[in-house]
């Protein structure tokens, strides 16, 4: 029982618990919605469902995906109210970074950064937890694909995968079996972490999907996207164009960008996974997963 222990934030119960941070981890899974990141040998794959709330709601406008940087993207789960406030402070941070060092900021301390914004309201009387959690994603010029998540009470940490949401433990679990010691998921193609994260979220959500359904955001390094680019065939060209045809956000450097895919070519991923037994292969593993869980 949580009692008169949830009232304030600041306020532990016998049991050492905050019952408002439980809250606001709660609140994550109340917008229904499932959203999972998988890096890979040189690129990650971050998809997150879609539901417009009304019909005379622009598609367009409802996002879970964004750009921090040109080559840093956050995937929200939660309440998104809270997500843009924690999407400008996150903006704010990088920009700040990049003025005083004259570089872009890493992942990693990004993530640090905003584990501490986090942190700081479950500790003041006068604030509250935010109630959503961040993916940041990335390509870094030196440690390659990277993936940080921050939760509502402040911790944060390095993934290989990660998922968040309403299914959640459907898919983790999921892919804790599909990406075992020692490789992980480092050896995957951009092809082979598609067809793993469509089966996944269409498994996990058990219902049939379509490419308005799902938004998903691919991040990989410069040279692996030239041949998307229109505005030029050359890497020099392609550094100075701010955008390319399909979306994707040139770079001057390293670090890789970040490509959004429409809704015909998620119909088309879809298709090809369902085609090459992405969807058979998940229901599969979850049979295995439950005839181990019965048993023991």
């Amino acid at each position: 029982m949580s009692g008169i222990y949830d009232h304030y934030i600041t306020i532990f119960s016998p049991e050492g618990k905050l019952f408002q941070v439980e809250y606001a981890h709660k609140a994550i899974k109340s917008e229904n919605l499932t959203t999972l990141a998988i890096r890979g040998k040189d690129c990650i794959i971050a998809v997150s469902e879609k539901k417009v709330p009304e019909k005379l709601v622009d598609p367009d406008t409802v996002r879970h995906i964004y750009n921090v940087t040109p080559h840093i993207g956050a995937l929200f789960t939660g309440m998104q109210a809270d997500s843009r406030m924690l999407l400008f402070k996150a903006r704010q941070k990088a920009a700040k970074f990049q003025f005083k060092n004259g570089i872009e900021i890493p992942v990693d301390y990004l993530a640090k950064l905003m584990a501490g914004e986090t942190q700081f309201f479950t500790q003041h009387a006068y604030g509250r937890a935010f109630g959503c959690s961040i993916t940041f994603f990335g390509i870094d010029d030196e440690a390659g694909p990277l993936i940080y998540k921050v939760e509502p009470s402040g911790h944060f940490a390095g993934y290989y995968a990660t998922s968040s949401g309403v299914k959640e433990l459907e898919t983790t679990n999921f892919l804790e079996k599909k990406l075992k010691l020692p490789d992980r998921s480092s050896k995957l193609t951009k092809k082979e972490l598609i067809r793993l994260a469509l089966s996944a979220m269409q498994g996990s959500i058990n219902r049939e999907l379509q490419g308005t359904d799902l938004e998903i955001a691919i991040a990989e390094r410069p040279t692996q996207m030239k041949g998307s680019s229109s505005a030029s065939a050359s890497s020099s060209s392609m550094s100075s164009s701010s955008a390319s045809s399909s979306g994707a956000l040139s770079t001057e450097t390293g670090f890789g960008i970040i490509k959004y895919l429409t809704a015909d070519e998620i119909d088309a991923e879809l298709t090809e996974m369902v085609e090459s037994g992405g969807l058979v292969e998940y229901l599969q593993s979850r049979a295995e997963m439950d005839r181990e869980e019965g048993s023991s």
